[in-house]
């Protein structure tokens, strides 16, 4: 059996991991990347994609934290 992506579905993919970080923030303002992780069950590198890609967006703000890891999240509508 072989996997075809086309362009359309991976896009699909992206937006509805995209979806499902944002309906966590939506509810859980304010928390970091492992918790969003573990939350949603989605792999850390997965969601700090997703949350960059929201930040570029103008969807989600972060609040700076030291380590990188303390960072939090939250939606910026």
């Amino acid at each position: 059996m072989t996997l075809i992506y086309t362009a359309g579905s991976f896009q699909d993919y992206l937006r509805r991991r995209d979806t499902r970080v944002v309906a966590y923030l939506a509810n859980n303002p304010g928390m970091p990347l492992p918790e969003i992780s573990a939350a949603t069950g989605l792999h850390e590198e997965r969601v700090a994609s997703s949350l960059q890609r929201l930040a570029a967006d103008g969807l989600v703000a972060s609040e700076a934290g030291s380590p990188a890891a303390a960072r939090s999240y939250r939606l910026a509508l």
